[in-house]
């Protein structure tokens, strides 16, 4: 994932745009690459981003520690989705990314709502914690 807060003129000179808000929560940014994370972000320009409970795998250059912009990551850990060669990304049963979300950062209100999983399952909202990524485990 390439996070930038510039677009590139038609003389492909960066010009800076404010990176007005860009959250990033209960989410895995895991894949083949050593670096699944590139900010490639200039000076001139907001850099609204924030990483909260996330697995993200990401070679020893990417910074993934300032309390600013990240909280809560658990790193190069393996998700344990049950079979990416198929395009199977749900968790297996003992997925490292099992209940390490945050249920208080599911907004039930937004659009489309995030206590539903891709599939349509809910997601818990108290006790147990939801799992990582875009399908919770049932």
């Amino acid at each position: 994932m390439r996070l930038t807060n510039y677009v590139l003129d038609e003389d492909e000179n960066e010009v800076p745009v404010d990176m007005i808000k860009a959250d990033f929560k209960n989410c895995i940014i895991y894949g083949n690459n050593d670096n699944e994370l590139e900010l490639d972000l200039v000076s001139g320009a907001l850099k609204n981003h924030y990483f909260q409970n996330c697995i993200i795998k990401a070679d020893i250059n990417t910074q993934t520690s300032d309390p600013n912009h990240f909280n809560v990551i658990y790193r190069n850990n393996n998700p344990q989705f049950k079979n990416t060669f198929d395009n199977d990304l749900t968790l297996d049963t003992l997925a490292f990314a099992r209940e390490k979300g945050d249920f208080s950062l599911i907004n039930q209100s937004a659009l489309p709502p995030m206590n539903i999983d891709i599939k349509g399952l809910t997601r818990p909202t108290g006790g147990t914690q939801p799992d990582l990524g875009a399908f919770e485990r049932d």
